[in-house]
């Protein structure tokens, strides 16, 4: 089981289709909203797949947010938050961040994998040219 992400008007083949499994999309969904809030609340059913998506603009943005996070050290500290380690210097503003999505009840993510950098660098190559999407 898992979820497909159709391109809109894919620009390149890495642009028509992404697929997840069920147990490694909810993590990267949940680091999207965490990481880019603004633009990931555009989509408001990223953990169904009823048809619901992105813009290309913004799935672009996204995709811009997602790879610098990677470079400046912004995807260690969210995948630290989304695990639940006490807040401290270093992690504190992803942890409260991400009291800002969830609220007080924080998803549980002990068991479950945390993005990893590959599956975040392969979403980013199909945001770049996927000219929109939609989760089925």
């Amino acid at each position: 089981m898992g979820m497909d992400v159709d391109g809109r008007a894919p620009r390149s083949p890495a642009g028509e289709y992404f697929r997840a499994s069920i147990w490694s999309w909810h993590p990267l969904a949940d680091y999207c909203q965490l990481a880019a809030p603004e633009i990931a609340a555009r989509c408001k059913l990223w953990h169904y797949n009823d048809g619901d998506g992105l813009g290309d603009e913004d799935a672009q943005a996204l995709a811009a947010v997602l790879e610098a996070g990677l470079r400046d050290g912004t995807y260690e500290r969210l995948c630290f938050a989304l695990r639940g380690l006490p807040a401290n210097k270093e992690n504190y503003g992803a942890i409260s961040a991400m009291r800002a999505v969830f609220g007080p009840s924080l998803p549980a993510y002990e068991s479950r994998e945390m993005p990893s950098r590959e599956q975040i660098e392969r979403w980013c190559a199909f945001l770049r040219d996927c000219g929109g999407f939609k989760i089925y």
